[in-house]
């Protein structure tokens, strides 16, 4: 008995072990879709419905989807990715049967190695206990929402690209190899912030960190 409920135990690791998510961003789809843009396969043939073709020819199974606190703030046309286009893009994606990314970019514009903007709406007070509670209200409230309708995340990537940190206020706040300690303890706790609302809002999600050139840091 034993040795069948260590082979179950090994069975089961390996399963998940060998679960492939393939996929991609598509945070921009509702916008070439309402520009009338054509999709077409490599014979010529015109693709009607895009995530239908990804999932079923291209055998992809979940798709990221960027996530912006107000870009209305911005003049960047590409930055349309609010809760509520959100909502309905993540709902196509999990009606589609596939399991939907959602990148929390705690910003109301890019976040990357070289911009870490702290949303307007939070520079008010931009003490890190003020920052991690805008952090957490933000992360959980997005969540339920997108739970209530119908799209809840399976993935939840904290933060965009976050090699050198989050919410910078400025130079010192960046998280290099030779930063404080209390420099470094402030992005952990903007981490764990987020991380606490994902898993009171959706504890099954899987936690994703974005490090996305951990060979340079």
């Amino acid at each position: 008995m034993l040795l069948l409920a260590l082979a179950g135990v090994m069975a089961s690791h390996l399963q998940a072990q060998n679960a492939i998510n393939l996929g991609g961003d598509i945070s921009m789809l509702p916008q070439y879709e309402s520009a009338n843009t054509p999709y077409y396969r490599s014979n010529g043939a015109k693709i009607n419905d895009v995530l239908d073709y990804m999932k079923t020819n291209c055998k992809m199974n979940a798709m990221r989807v960027r996530l912006f606190v107000e870009p209305d703030n911005t003049t960047d046309i590409t930055l349309v990715q609010d809760l509520d286009y959100v909502t309905q893009l993540g709902k196509r994606i999990k009606d589609k049967g596939m399991d939907f990314m959602l990148s929390i970019h705690y910003s109301d514009t890019w976040a990357d190695p070289s911009h870490q903007d702290i949303p307007k709406s939070w520079t008010k007070n931009t003490a890190t206990d003020a920052l991690k509670d805008s952090v957490y209200n933000y992360t959980l409230r997005c969540l339920t929402h997108l739970k209530d309708n119908g799209a809840t995340p399976d993935f939840v990537q904290i933060g965009n690209e976050v090699s050198y940190g989050m919410l910078w206020r400025n130079n010192n706040d960046r998280c290099y190899s030779n930063a404080s300690n209390s420099t470094w303890k402030r992005f952990t706790d903007f981490l764990s912030a987020g991380a606490k609302a994902v898993r009171e809002a959706t504890p099954n999600a899987k936690i994703i960190l974005h490090i996305e050139r951990s060979g340079y840091i």
